[in-house]
């Protein structure tokens, strides 16, 4: 069994990753107001399987603007 690393170090990483994502439209804040965290799964234990066959914990990011980033 591999072992999970803990809820803390997970909220780091979503962080971390939102930051990346959105860090050269800081300066615009106003294409922040259009993204919205539709999904998040922090311990895939039986849920979706990746193309590894890995059950990758995941985040899905809707851009509601329609305008390609």
């Amino acid at each position: 069994m591999i072992a999970k690393p803990p809820l803390s170090s997970l909220c780091h990483t979503v962080t971390a990753l939102v930051l990346f994502i959105f860090g050269e439209q800081v300066a615009n804040a106003d294409t922040l107001t259009d993204a919205v965290i539709s999904e998040f799964l922090a311990d895939n234990d039986d849920g979706i399987v990746d193309e590894d066959n890995d059950r990758e914990d995941w985040i899905e990011i809707w851009n509601t603007s329609g305008v390609a980033g």
